[in-house]
């Protein structure tokens, strides 16, 4: 008899880069965001490591400029892609 497995297909999540135009989510706050909470990903964010010589590390963080001219830093699971 043959076996039959079943898998349910998962959506797959949408990338950051740079360039992206995003919105920053209500969960997190910082007294310089605009209203709008919506700016554009300008770099990542790479945190050095002083005890290996691997050099930078990826920290899923992201430097935003926002709407009103600020560069702020927010990790990705604060971030949604906004379409348009």
């Amino acid at each position: 008899m043959k076996k039959i497995t079943y898998t349910t297909p998962k959506k797959k999540a949408k990338r950051f880069k740079v360039g992206d135009l995003v919105r920053v989510s209500t969960k997190t706050h910082d007294e310089q965001m605009p209203a709008t909470r919506m700016g554009h990903i300008i770099s990542d964010y790479r945190a050095n490591v002083h005890y290996t010589n691997r050099g930078p590390v990826k920290t899923g963080a992201w430097q935003v400029f926002m709407t009103n001219g600020v560069t702020l830093i927010f990790h990705e699971m604060f971030l949604e892609h906004v379409d348009g």
